[in-house]
């Protein structure tokens, strides 16, 4: 028996400006990623079976279409789902790494992706990011960040940004992320 999984339908609409947006208002509904994943209904080894997993992202006509995200992200069964929580700007000694949104963001995308590859994962992998940036600062810094560590070869996933009153003593910015190997 293998697993269901989560079908990442979320609309992602951003709060901020993002200079990178832009397009025509196209269509893409094609699959953009084809993985081949190991489940097993145990989480573990037994009765391993090889199975095909796939990502629609998806920016219906009618909808604005940019660049920097999708509306949509439907992922196809079966398919390993990994729920991470969210990450700020804090480095492996515990510490926040600066004062700034840029950096804090940087950091946050950096624990993301150590989190995803010791699942064998990575950050394209990743089909919906929830953002919450202090209120007072811009966010562009946090636009620079991602295009730091994102291929733009990749579809972008669906985001939502929120932006909040206030995080931990010290945060500007954290980031949670669904992914599906």
């Amino acid at each position: 028996m293998t697993r269901s999984v989560l079908l990442a339908t979320a609309a992602a609409t951003l709060a901020v400006s993002l200079t990178a947006c832009g397009g025509d208002g196209a269509s893409d509904a094609a699959p953009s990623a084809t993985s081949t994943v190991s489940t097993s209904a145990h989480g573990d080894n037994r009765d391993e079976e090889t199975m095909t997993m796939s990502t629609r992202h998806i920016n219906p006509e009618g909808l604005h279409r940019s660049p920097a995200f999708s509306q949509a992200v439907v992922v196809e069964q079966p398919a390993k789902t990994i729920y991470i929580g969210g990450q700020n700007g804090v480095g492996a000694d515990g510490k926040i790494v600066g004062p700034t949104v840029g950096e804090q963001a940087l950091q946050a995308f950096r624990n993301l992706a150590t989190i995803l590859e010791s699942e064998g994962a990575s950050l394209a992998d990743i089909v919906h990011w929830k953002i919450a940036v202090v209120q007072g600062h811009t966010f562009e810094e946090g636009v620079a960040a991602f295009q730091q560590v994102w291929n733009a070869g990749d579809p972008p996933p669906a985001i939502t940004v929120h932006v909040v009153a206030g995080l931990g003593p010290g945060f500007l910015v954290e980031i949670d992320a669904i992914a599906a190997v």
